[in-house]
């Protein structure tokens, strides 16, 4: 670095702590935490001990879709649409052919045709998977926040990397 940046640097950093006490950097930096009735939010509930908040006018919030007006949940979302429309396409899969050498650095990778799976298909493999769970003894999750609290026969572990079905 040239000595002309160097002195361009220094000075750039002076004039920057210069503005910052000027308008009060020092002061504001030791005011204390503005009250919570301040923060924009609002306490719902707690949990371990911790308020849960949210934002001020949102409590009541429930998001609504508007082709599945009774719906809470994703899985809700699922089921409408396995019940309002099972023959439409729901999940995609290309199959992996190999690689095509173009003449680069790195090959090309090539995918077979797009197979899809239906609504109904995908809600009759649900209702499967789930069946599958209970039968071998496991029970629904308990509606907790925390996911790392749930303990005992409701704890699987899945990716959706394993296979196409999951």
């Amino acid at each position: 670095m040239s000595i002309g940046v160097s002195i361009a640097t220094g000075v750039l950093k002076f004039l920057d702590i210069l503005v910052w006490a000027i308008t009060g950097g020092p002061i504001r930096r030791l005011s204390f935490k503005k009250p919570e009735d301040q923060d924009n939010s609002e306490v719902v509930g707690e949990e371990n001990g911790d308020p849960i908040r949210v934002m001020t006018g949102k409590k009541d919030f429930k998001p609504v879709c508007f082709w599945a007006p009774g719906a809470e949940t994703c899985l809700d979302l699922v089921y409408s649409n396995v019940l309002n429309q099972p023959d439409f396409p729901a999940l995609g899969v290309r199959e992996f052919l190999g690689y095509k050498d173009v003449g680069e650095r790195f090959p090309v990778k090539v995918f077979g045709k797009t197979n899809w799976t239906t609504f109904g298909q995908l809600g009759c493999n649900l209702r499967a998977m789930g069946a599958y769970l209970t039968s071998i003894g496991n029970h629904a999750q308990p509606h907790t926040g925390n996911s790392d609290d749930c303990q005992g026969p409701c704890s699987v572990i899945m990716f959706e990397d394993t296979c196409d079905a999951w």
